[in-house]
This record gives structure tokens, sequence and C-alpha cells, in this order.
């Protein structure tokens, strides 16, 4: 094999290796005891499983050896813990833009930040060995969704965000933005990692919280 084939053989293996390591971290076929919680407001507690196997998410939930498929037109929301990733996951329908901004699509999307002011999603779509995942950011005020970032490839079996949009981020903390971008710069923050985002989310819940009582009537 001459070397100009054998780096395109190289190349190749690391792009599926890329893909395969985000898709390990989205495909689940465990079952778990988890919560539903139907548009009706009425609440199950059934066995469950998620996989993003398309774009809306597919929600599986079985009882006495009935297994069923459940559509986001039907569903409020679920939650269950994860036992392979050893934590307690919520998700919720809502309408979203897809990636060409020209229609909106109800889907199943993971809330990472429940916050007041301002909430952090993850949509994960795995499609054959590939996964892409995409981050979006509500504004509770106006609840209006709005996409942050995209991933692109894997690190170390962790998605890679890019092309966020910062300058949303900081725009949705409105009155506060000033004192979210020196929070930002002092706890040298990364606004493409959701743990980072998160932080920056809970001090404008904080900054929000402080300013609620500064206006509020006195008694």
């Amino acid at each position: 094999m001459s070397p100009a084939n054998l780096l395109k053989v190289l190349f190749l293996l690391v792009i599926v290796t890329l893909n395969l390591s985000v898709f390990a971290q989205t495909k689940s076929d465990a079952w778990y005891t988890g919560e539903i919680e139907l548009i009706d407001n009425h609440i199950y507690q059934v066995q469950l499983r998620y996989v993003p196997t398309r774009s809306e998410g597919l929600l599986q939930a079985r009882e006495n050896e009935v297994l069923m498929t459940l559509s986001p037109l039907k569903i409020k929301s679920f939650e269950f813990f994860d036992s392979l990733r050893n934590e307690y996951r919520r998700f919720v329908s809502i309408p979203t833009f897809m990636e060409n901004h020209q229609y909106q699509k109800k889907m199943f999307i993971e809330v990472l930040y429940p916050g007041n002011a301002v909430s952090l999603f993850r949509h994960t779509n795995s499609y054959g060995m590939m996964a892409t995942e995409a981050l979006y950011l509500m504004d509770h005020r106006t609840q209006e969704i709005f996409p942050y970032a995209v991933s692109k490839y894997s690190h170390r079996n962790k998605p890679v965000y890019i092309n966020a949009d910062t300058k949303l981020l900081f725009q949705l903390g409105r009155v506060h933005t000033k004192e979210l971008k020196d929070y930002a710069t002092r706890n040298h923050l990364r606004l493409r990692k959701p743990q980072d985002i998160s932080a920056l989310l809970t001090y404008l819940d904080q900054l929000s919280n402080i300013s609620a009582k500064k206006i509020s009537p006195l008694r």
C-alpha cells in the first residue's frame, strides 16, 4: 500500500472512531424505572428506555409485557436514573427549531440546567453509527428557545461543541450582561462546556433574585 493510500485509511479509521465514541454516549438499550408525565398532567411510574435514534427521539415504555412507543406530542416530560452515567436525567417535549431554522418540530430534549431566567438543554440525534448533539437555551421570560452550539466530533469520549453563540448567551442576561462577562472571565469559564454554561446561568439566577429583591415593594 502506498503512503498516500495508507494515510487515507488511517484518516477514515479516525473518523469512524470519533463517530463511534459519540454514538456510545447516546445509544442505550437498557431499561430503567422512570416517571412519565402526559400532556394531561397524569404521571405514571413505568419501565422505560430512551434511544435518540431519530430526530425527535425514541421513547418506549412497557407494562405487563406490553410495549408502547410514545410520541413527543403526547408526553410532557419523563425522567429516570441512568445507572450507566450514575445520574438522574430529565427530558421535556418542546417545539424546537431544526438546523435550517425553517420550521419547528416537537422533540424530546434533555434538561441540563433548569434555570429560573434561562435554561440549558441538550438534544442528541443518532443515525447509523454516527451521532450529533446540539445545545439550546430557553429564555423563560419570553418562552423562546434558541440554538446555542453543536458538536461535530468527540475528544476522549466527550462531545466537543463548536459555533457557540456566546453573544446570545450574554444578551439573555439582559441588564446583567456586564456582570456575566466579568464572572466568566474571573472564573475562566469555557462557554462551550455545558457545566461552565450551567455555572454562568446559576450566577444569572442569583443576580436576578438580587434584582427582584431590590425592586420588590416594601411591606
